[in-house]
């Protein structure tokens, strides 16, 4: 009993020192994006607030297709149009061979038995906040996808998939 609160208290103390960790990572990662703007600014007056733009584009699209990536889907055609969608899950239902599956409670991406929870109608309870947030997420990414130059998307989802 002793042993035990002694390794859950040393797993606790790995836990603090590894979020602070990571906290630093971030709050450094912040100050390097923001120094690398100002350098830029003052190389490229004209152009810079431009290219910005386009990085920022360019990661959100990158992370709507890594988190494509990450779902329990058996292959990703990549050859599957983002145009015709108007939501980021009937296109990901397409390129995957998935089904969009409308539940009385819930929507989902539904794979041979395997699915990924797309949102849930009850908006009141936890998951239906959760999924929510993340399905606005992805289809804000999902719009700034379909507005790149395909030749954008493709070299993304070459790297990916």
């Amino acid at each position: 009993m002793f042993f035990d609160f002694l390794q859950q208290r040393k797993i606790g103390n790995q836990l603090k020192i590894s979020t602070n960790l990571l906290t630093n990572i971030s709050d450094a990662s912040d100050k390097v994006e923001e120094l690398v703007k100002k350098l830029y600014r003052h190389l490229d007056e004209a152009g810079a607030d431009k290219v910005f733009k386009e990085v920022e584009e360019h990661a959100a699209a990158r992370k709507f297709f890594e988190a494509c990536s990450r779902m329990p889907t058996p292959h990703f055609d990549k050859s599957v149009s983002l145009d015709g969608f108007d939501n980021w899950y009937d296109y990901v239902a397409n390129a995957t061979g998935g089904t969009v599956d409308k539940h009385q409670s819930y929507t989902a991406i539904e794979w041979d038995n395997v699915g990924f929870m797309v949102k849930w109608h009850d908006m009141n309870s936890d998951a239906g906040k959760e999924t929510k947030a993340r399905s606005e997420e992805l289809q804000g990414r999902f719009e700034v996808a379909k507005a790149l130059d395909r030749a954008v998307i493709k070299t993304i989802l070459d790297d990916l998939f």
